[in-house]
């Protein structure tokens, strides 16, 4: 986690490589979820949309994951509008089910405070 915060560029690259096909697996899991969501802040755009669309494939996972629905959360907070919309689409027939969620619930909340208006119209 904390190599991270020194590495450079291009050791932040290979870091982004590791990551590959093991994002949900960190993200919910006691530890890796501060790895993940470091690595979130600290990677690069590309290297963090990457991160993103790996979440994204398994969001509901996360979501219901005492560890992940923080990934998830620190995504929405960070990422652009893009991964926004992706979320919300994704969350769209499961509103209601994920609202009433323990975790899901501040998955929502968060995407409520990151939106405008417009969007999640």
């Amino acid at each position: 986690q904390s190599l991270l915060d020194v590495a450079t560029a291009d050791q932040q690259d290979i870091l982004s490589e590791k990551f590959r096909g093991e994002a949900v697996r960190l993200a919910t899991d006691k530890h890796g979820c501060r790895v993940v969501q470091k690595a979130l802040q600290t990677l690069s755009g590309p290297a963090q949309m990457q991160l993103a669309e790996e979440l994204l494939e398994s969001l509901e996972e996360c979501i219901d994951s005492p560890h992940g629905n923080h990934v998830i959360q620190l995504s929405v907070e960070r990422l652009p509008a893009d991964f926004l919309s992706c979320v919300i689409v994704a969350l769209e027939e499961k509103v209601l089910t994920t609202a009433t969620h323990n975790f899901g619930c501040r998955v929502l909340q968060r995407l409520v405070e990151s939106c405008r208006r417009e969007s999640m119209l």
